[in-house]
């Protein structure tokens, strides 16, 4: 892990690690164009009313949870183009050893047509590990997970990292 994160205060980082870290232990269903856990959507893809959030979604009910001012609701690629509020600047992708808990992961999936980045999650010490983790809501295991920073994580599909600066 890096220097520590300066960028976002602990007026913010706090809250929104603990956020993230309680989305994931309910283990928040994942809704594509979900940003509340609580509060019911349409889902497009399963054709019925939900409760849940998107990659997205999470990100911004985390940074409304801990107050962050100016920040809306958007894509994960807008937020990786600093947009809506979601200020900070880039790093690396390929220099982990430089994330901090906070930053912001983006992936992109070779799959998919439309450009990337397609994904969006953030980095977070492992309660366990205490080592880097991510934490985002995965439309594989249908929930808002904690994951180790390995495979798809931390390969190539992982091509932006963004330090949020509020």
């Amino acid at each position: 892990m890096g220097d520590v994160c300066l960028a976002m205060s602990r007026e913010y980082l706090i809250p929104f690690k603990q956020s993230l870290y309680r989305h994931a232990d309910r283990r928040v269903e994942y809704v594509w164009g979900g940003k509340d856990a609580d509060e019911l959507i349409w889902d497009t893809k399963k054709k019925a009313w939900r409760k849940g959030v998107d990659c997205s979604g999470l990100l911004y009910r985390a940074a409304r949870d801990a107050k962050i001012p100016r920040v809306r609701r958007t894509t994960a690629r807008r937020m990786a183009l600093g947009l809506d509020g979601w200020a900070g600047r880039n790093l690396d992708a390929s220099k982990l050893n430089e994330v901090d808990e906070g930053d912001i992961a983006y992936w992109t999936w070779p799959d998919k047509k439309e450009p990337g980045p397609h994904h969006t999650g953030a980095f977070i010490l492992g309660r366990k590990s205490q080592l880097l983790e991510v934490v985002h809501a995965s439309s594989t295991a249908n929930c808002v997970v904690i994951r180790p920073l390995k495979g798809k994580m931390a390969g190539k599909e992982l091509t932006g990292v963004r330090r949020l600066e509020w």
